[in-house]
């Protein structure tokens, strides 16, 4: 999951950041672009770094427990992959019904 984050440019995590709906407003936005966090540098503050930076005391705290998240998910982590590959797998199977389901429904159909 850090992957995914720490690839991110400025522009990227700020977009990543809005998805998640951490109630940043514009100042806390311009901030991180002003500091040009990267996802890379992102992974890396602290509460007090972000307050160093200028965000207020409840947006710190907020980005500082979402990165915490992060911390938490080990991408090396067994179960997770093992509920990863079965979470894929079922996406399969719903992907084969789904198109088993098209061929059914679009074949031509024959009156007696």
């Amino acid at each position: 999951m850090s992957d995914v984050v720490k690839d991110f440019d400025t522009e990227g995590l700020i977009d990543y950041l809005g998805r998640k709906n951490l109630k940043l407003d514009k100042d806390d936005i311009k901030i991180l672009c002003k500091e040009k966090i990267s996802g890379l540098t992102f992974l890396k503050l602290t509460k007090d770094d972000f307050r160093s930076i200028g965000l207020a005391l409840g947006p710190a705290t907020v980005l500082a427990e979402f990165i915490e998240v992060f911390k938490e998910i080990n991408d090396d982590d067994k179960a997770l992959d093992h509920c990863m590959g079965d979470i894929i797998l079922k996406l399969s199977n719903v992907k084969t019904m789904t198109d088993a389901n098209k061929i059914l429904y679009t074949a031509p159909k024959i009156y007696l």
